[in-house]
Formats: structure tokens, C-alpha cells, sequence
């Protein structure tokens, strides 16, 4: 026989979120014999979660609870002992039976869905039903499906437990699956493709999992997974046959088992999930006035000019009034340019994005798109001219309205194109990048970056005069650097910084000091020494130290900074002084003589030099 050993502390005096769930987790059950309890306990954890503080905040893990919550707790919690009475036989089937089933019931409610299984053995005349496994989950907070996606999460969670079980038995069996909703039968009785993507992926994972099964329909009322969805204290449960034993039909002979309800297509929820597939009608010619309109001229414009004219013209035959004694000008006026402008920007995403249009204008969808939409990124919204402009934060910024929210324009379609061209000719040629920033003054080309770089590259102006940068000839290194020489016999030296020194004595400021790096031109060895100031002084210390640490210097390359000069004219007063001293001291003459450092001082401006 199985048992529970439930060995719960007794429940705090203060309840927290924190407590509740590791009173839930203390509770073992692998195989999911007493699932209801626990969905119940899960249950009662969710409307823990759900809970707000004062500031609107989720509730923390080791406040206390509301007394309410504490007093309905404690009160499931001291139900939990009375799993120590249950007593469940540890071998599920009849020994030798002639046959066996494995029976899956799947139900959900709202705040729940679960599976079950149930193991019938036959024997001769003797029927045995005992429960098998289960699993429960509660239903999404973040998300409010329907009952009926609910039930379809229920038939899905079905199918996982019966490859878990046929993994962990092998036993030669047949396999039912029983569900109380219509609407999954329905689903599952037709291609997924016909439902929207929610339910056909998880009808097309439920009819390959489940090859060669039967799915069939159980009345609610005798479905046992309806504990899981609901949920039962421990006291109901251990008295509930129906969840230990199954329905009553099910130790019957085949022919007691409910028949199977052939759901109907007019289902509501059959309906709402249906796919909506558009229907395209062809005609003989497909192309519109609009695609005239822009294969027609190759210059923005003209095309511009010619949609001016136009659009004046109707405007003066729609006048009811003549405004003016003489005749109309035939000079065009800025407004009127611009007016050709919005036109064409209409007609050109009316074609590439009509979606989009259908979707701005629905005054209850607040300006959102689909997520498949190129524009999702640039939060568009419908200006007063019907025309598509990207959002944005520049409402209250002092430019022209032009350049706060560009019009949106594909870099597909032929009006793009022939503004591309339009701003290169106008631009004298410009590069891609000078384009690119003058266009998305007025217009915000989605693609711009490949379509100016085309626009640029098939100019033939542009590619004919496309000039040949000089290459200047690389000099001959110098003699220092390509000469065999002990390392840092001949080196360089140059500054950087600053840095702050930390003081020893507390709360003093910083102090400010450099690094001195000594570079070797031949090996590329370097050295570094820290050096208190830029003073001659402090430059002459830290070139001891080096020499010190590295040995003598032949050559010594610098810039022409204050405390390297300072430096060079200092080491060669000295020099000179013990140069000129004479009688016994030869051998410092002689050393002075063969170890002067050569200060070389690169040329003002030329860094390579160093």
C-alpha cells in the first residue's frame, strides 16, 4: 500500500506569503494521487499573488497576510492531516489480466485544468479501475483565456502525461482519451491550419502526439479530472470514489460507455477561432492608376509638378464661385507643391500599407498595429491629412512639423526611389550618408540605408568621376629602429595622464601625478614610471630610476615638451662641468665621453616621428 505521512508544522501565528508556500512544498506526491488538494493549495497561492499593497505594489514575500486570508489558511490547513488515513493499493492492475487500458480524462475551469489516468485491467469476468496518475495547473493570471482554450490546455497537458506514463510502463494497452468539451472534438477532428495560431499549435501537437488513440466525450457530471479543475479538501477527497475508481461506467462492458457527441461547425468558440482568410480576386490587368502614375516619369519633379497641376485643376472645377475676376495662375505655389507631396505620399501607402491604414483608423484600437508590421518600431499615428507620420517625443520641439514626424514611405516602392535620385541630383551628387540625413527631414523611408547606398552606387555620374585617392609612399624606417641593440639602449619617452594620487594622511585630496613611458625601438618593450609633476626635476628623478632598473641609454627620443627640454639642457650642462674638469679624474671623463645620452627631439606635429 501507498501512505501519506503528513508531518506539517502547525501554522505560524503570522502567515506570510513566504510560509504558505513551503507549507505547500512540504506536501509530497510525485505521482499526483492527491492533486486536488494540492490545485486547491495552488489555488489559495494565487490569490496571494494576485494581492496589492497600499502603493499598488505586489505584495511582499514576509508581510503578513490579510486576517481573512490567514483565517481560511489555517483553516485548509488542518484538513492536510487527514491524508494520513489514505491507503492506496501500490499495484494498479490485476495480476495476469487478459487486458488492459489506460483511460486520460482532461477537464479546466477557470481557475484551473488538470489530467488524470486511470488504469482498467479485465481478468476473465472480473473489471479493476484504480487511478494512475494526474497533474494540475492553474490557469494563467497574466493572460484571461476562454474555457474552451482552457479545455484545450486541459487535452494538452493530457497528452504529456500519456507520454510520460507509456515511458515509465511499458505495458501493450489501448489508450482513450475522454474530454466534456465539444469544442475540443471539434478542434481536433479538423486540420490546424483552419484555427488561429493559439489553438493550431496546440491541435497539431495533441493529434501527433496522440496517433492511433481514441478521443472521445464524457458528460461533465461524471468526469473525474473535474477535481483537479476545481479543486477538494483532503476530507472530501479521501470519500470521492469517482476520483479513485473512475466513473461507474468504466468497469462496465464497452457498450455502457457514453457515445461520442459529434460536436457542430456553428459552435461559438469554433466560430471565434476560425482562421479569417483573405480573398484575393483577379483581374485581367492588375495594375492600377497609382502604378502608372509612378513608372510614368523618371524625376520626382515633374511627377510632383504634373500631381499640382492636377489636383489644381479639380480644385477650380469644384470652386461653386469664381474668386477671381482674371484667369488662375499658372504658377505653381508652395502650398500647392506641397499638397502634391501629401498626395503622393497617400497613394503610395495605400499600396504597401493598407493595413496599416485599416488599423490607425479604427478609433478603438488605440493606434496599434500587428506585430508582423515593418512600422510596429515607430509608434505611427494618421495626421490631420490622412497620411501616416511617425510618433515620437518632439511634440514640443521648435522645428518644422516636416521634421518632428516624417512621412512614412517604403523603400520598395517607386516613389521612394525617385525621391532618392531627386535629393542625389539636387545635392550635387552627394554621398550616401548626406542623403540619408536629408531625406528624413520630410520623409522616414523605411529601408533608406540600402536604397541610398544603390541610388549612389548606380549613378554613372558618380561612377565615372569617382576619384582615385593619392597613396602616399611609405618611407624607410630609421636606423634606430631596423639596428640590433640591447633593449632600451635606444628608446622613447612621452607622458599621459593625469592621475590622482591617494594620500596617506586621511582626508587629504588627492594629489595630481603622471606616467612616464618608456618605449624601446627596437624590441617594443615598454616601462613605466610614475612621476610627481611635469617639472624638470621630477622628469630627471624618474629617469634615473629607469636607467637604474634598465641600464644606460645611447639614444633617447622625446616630443618637445617643457620638462623633456628642461631635462636635455640640465644632463648636458652636467656633462659639459665633468668634461671640463682635469687632472685625476680621467675615468669619469671617460665614462662622461662614452655615456652622454643622444636627445633627439621629434619635429613639431609629427607623432609618427616618436
Amino acid at each position: 500500500m501507498l501512505r501519506f505521512n503528513v508531518q506539517l508544522p502547525l501554522p505560524a501565528t503570522i502567515l506570510t506569503k513566504r510560509k504558505v508556500i513551503s507549507y505547500i512544498a512540504k506536501i509530497f506526491d510525485p505521482l499526483g494521487l492527491v492533486s486536488p488538494v494540492i490545485a486547491a493549495a495552488k489555488m489559495f497561492m494565487q490569490r496571494l499573488w494576485k494581492l496589492k499593497s497600499n502603493d499598488q505594489k505586489p505584495y511582499e514575500w514576509d508581510k503578513p497576510l490579510p486576517q481573512k486570508l490567514q483565517d481560511d489558511w489555517k483553516q485548509f490547513h488542518a484538513t492536510l492531516y487527514a491524508l494520513d488515513q489514505l491507503r492506496i493499493p501500490r499495484f494498479v492492475a490485476l495480476p495476469a489480466a487478459s487486458s488492459v487500458e489506460l483511460h486520460f480524462f482532461c477537464d479546466a475551469s477557470e481557475s484551473a485544468y488538470g489530467a488524470c489516468c486511470f488504469v482498467r485491467s479485465e481478468k476473465a469476468d472480473d473489471v479493476k479501475v484504480q487511478l494512475l496518475t494526474s497533474k494540475s495547473k492553474v490557469a494563467p493570471i497574466a493572460t484571461k483565456h476562454s474555457i474552451a482554450r482552457l479545455e484545450l490546455c486541459a487535452a494538452v497537458l493530457a497528452t504529456k502525461l500519456y507520454h510520460k506514463v507509456n515511458h515509465a510502463i511499458k505495458i501493450p494497452s489501448k489508450v482513450f482519451f475522454w474530454s466534456d468539451s465539444t469544442t475540443v472534438l471539434q478542434w481536433l477532428k479538423s486540420s490546424p491550419n483552419r484555427w488561429k495560431t493559439f489553438v493550431a499549435n496546440r491541435v497539431s501537437t495533441i493529434q501527433t502526439s496522440t496517433e492511433g488513440c481514441i478521443w472521445q466525450h464524457v458528460p461533465g457530471a461524471e468526469n473525474p479530472a473535474d477535481e483537479l479543475s476545481r479543486g477538494l479538501p483532503p476530507a472530501e477527497l479521501l470519500a470521492r470514489s469517482r476520483w479513485w475508481n473512475g466513473p461507474v461506467w468504466l468497469a462496465l462492458a464497452p457498450c455502457h460507455r457514453p457515445h461520442s457527441v459529434v460536436p457542430e461547425d456553428e459552435a461559438s468558440a469554433v466560430i471565434e477561432e476560425a482562421r479569417k482568410v483573405a480573398l484575393v480576386s483577379l483581374a485581367t490587368s492588375t495594375a492600377t492608376f497609382a502604378d502608372h502614375l509612378f513608372t510614368r516619369f523618371s524625376s520626382y519633379t515633374k511627377l510632383r509638378r504634373v500631381v499640382a497641376y492636377c489636383l489644381k485643376y479639380i480644385r477650380s472645377l469644384r470652386a461653386t464661385t469664381q474668386q477671381s475676376t482674371g484667369e488662375p495662375s499658372s504658377v505653381l505655389t508652395t502650398a500647392e507643391l506641397t499638397a502634391a507631396d501629401h498626395a503622393l505620399a497617400r497613394l503610395a501607402q495605400a499600396q504597401l500599407y493598407s493595413e496599416e491604414l485599416a488599423g490607425l483608423n479604427v478609433p478603438s484600437s488605440h493606434n496599434e498595429i500587428l506585430k508582423s508590421s515593418p512600422l510596429r518600431w515607430l509608434k505611427p499615428y494618421i495626421c490631420k491629412d490622412g497620411i501616416i507620420r511617425v510618433g515620437g517625443r518632439l511634440s514640443n520641439a521648435e522645428v518644422p512639423e516636416s521634421i518632428k514626424h516624417p512621412i512614412v514611405i517604403s523603400a520598395k516602392h517607386p516613389l521612394a526611389e525617385l525621391i532618392a535620385n531627386h535629393h542625389h541630383k539636387i545635392l550635387l551628387h552627394a554621398g550616401p550618408q548626406l542623403m540619408l540625413s536629408t531625406i528624413r527631414q520630410k520623409y522616414w523611408v523605411v529601408g533608406a540605408r540600402n536604397l541610398v547606398r544603390r541610388t549612389y552606387h548606380r549613378c554613372i555620374k558618380c561612377f565615372r568621376q569617382k576619384p582615385i585617392l593619392v597613396q602616399q609612399a611609405t618611407a624607410d624606417l630609421p636606423t634606430s629602429r631596423v639596428t640590433p641593440a640591447r633593449p632600451f639602449s635606444i628608446s622613447g619617452v612621452d607622458y599621459c595622464g593625469p592621475v590622482f594620487l591617494k594620500s596617506p594622511v586621511r582626508n587629504r585630496s588627492p594629489t595630481k601625478a603622471y606616467i612616464a613611458i618608456f618605449v624601446c625601438f627596437v624590441t617594443k618593450a615598454v616601462h613605466i614610471e610614475l612621476v610627481s609633476d611635469l617639472s624638470t626635476p621630477a622628469f630627471i628623478a624618474a629617469l634615473r630610476r629607469f636607467v637604474a632598473r634598465r641600464g644606460r641609454i645611447c639614444e633617447l627620443h622625446s616630443d618637445n615638451g617643457t620638462a623633456f627640454k628642461g631635462a636635455a639642457n640640465k644632463l648636458h650642462r652636467i656633462y659639459e662641468m665633468l668634461k671640463s674638469i682635469d687632472g685625476d679624474r680621467i675615468q669619469i671623463l671617460n665614462w662622461c665621453g662614452e655615456n652622454e645620452i643622444q636627445w633627439k627631439f621629434i619635429p613639431p606635429r609629427a607623432p609618427h616621428f616618436g
